[in-house]
């Protein structure tokens, strides 16, 4: 993907504005936008719980799905491992 996920719905609508106590205790899914600030959702694009990335009506594009332990595990491998990998990610500059 070019730019992160931002989609405020399934292929129909996903609950947001939870309180931090109703996010942590829900079990259905929901997105939100880290800090309630609209720039980091142009930045950053939105969080979602695990409920949100599961659920059969799909999140993510047509053609797309979430990555499997085993596919993380390659890109991990790739970057040098589990130490330098999440760093690598970050970083603005080309690997």
């Amino acid at each position: 993907m070019k730019e992160n996920l931002k989609v405020s719905r399934y292929r129909n609508a996903i609950p947001t504005n939870l309180s931090n106590s109703a996010w942590q205790a829900a079990n259905t899914g929901a997105h939100a936008i880290y800090n309630n600030d609209a720039a980091n959702n142009t930045t950053y694009g939105k969080l979602y719980n695990w409920y949100a990335v599961v659920d059969s009506r799909n999140l993510y594009p047509t053609g797309w799905h979430v990555p499997t332990d085993a596919e993380w595990t390659t890109l991990e491998n790739f970057l040098g491992g589990a130490g330098v990998a999440g760093g690598k990610m970050k970083s603005l500059s080309s690997l």
